[in-house]
């Protein structure tokens, strides 16, 4: 993927201003798991990125300080995880739950330029509540310590945690995040969702402050494309006090 992206900076209270980089990226990731019981799965994942920095502007964090990542390099790793799954549907799931829990470790060893750990919490929820409507929640959590690269931050924004938000308009080496979504079925093929997030990122566990969230709510449609599955198309728009986004998917 070649990209024209936004550094907003690292940390939990960078302003809107951000600068423009174009950057190179290439991802290779792997991931295996055995059934091991009823709903639980476990295995292993190897993950590698080649990042290359194009340009930035000259004046900017970039040109005037050391941030880590800047240079480029290869990022390496294997790690473990571990998950449970009990959904109806991995698409779209009514009713249900899934955990996953992972363990990366990026080092030298495996030809990587830096060195650092990644530990990742995925919780989801899933309620039948009436006639088909839906509430979906989630709990997304990341601890990273060593020598991360900005691009391995952990982030906040994008399509799939905080909708509204620029994916990277948070970042830091931990993020916590939580989410509700309602799905309710109107016509047929037609269902419509309303949602909420609510989350931080910081330098460590314990500087983690309720006075520190960002939030972000939105609504959207889901597009059954395939009458006989659960495949559904996404158009979602999501709004905060600083900017709003508009997502589409399949």
């Amino acid at each position: 993927m070649r990209f024209p992206n936004r550094f907003y900076g690292i940390g939990n209270n960078t302003d809107r201003k951000y600068e423009r980089y174009d950057a190179l990226f290439f991802d290779f990731k792997n991931t295996i798991e055995r059934k091991i019981g009823k709903h639980f799965f476990a295995g292993i994942t190897q993950s590698y990125r080649y990042f290359d920095m194009i340009s930035y502007i000259s004046y900017g964090e970039f040109g005037t300080k050391e941030i880590p990542g800047e240079q480029g390099g290869h990022t390496s790793g294997f790690g473990l995880n571990a998950s449970y799954d009990n959904r109806d549907n991995v698409f779209f799931p009514s009713k249900g739950n899934y955990f996953k829990f992972s363990w990366m470790l990026y080092d030298k060893n495996f030809g990587s330029n830096y060195n650092f750990r990644n530990y990742t919490i995925d919780l989801r929820k899933y309620i039948s509540v009436y006639k088909g409507n839906i509430l979906a929640l989630q709990f997304y959590a990341e601890h990273e310590n060593g020598n991360i690269p900005f691009h391995f931050l952990s982030l906040m924004g994008g399509p799939q945690l905080m909708r509204g938000y620029f994916q990277g308009r948070f970042r830091d080496k931990n993020s916590a995040v939580f989410q509700a979504e309602a799905r309710i079925p109107v016509w047929r093929f037609i269902t419509l969702t309303a949602f909420g997030s609510v989350g931080e990122v910081s330098p460590a566990i314990n500087l983690f402050a309720l006075n520190q969230l960002h939030f972000s709510g939105g609504g959207g449609l889901r597009l059954r494309l395939v009458p006989t599955e659960k495949l559904y198309m996404r158009i979602d728009a999501g709004f905060n006090k600083d900017s709003y986004g508009i997502y589409v998917d399949f």
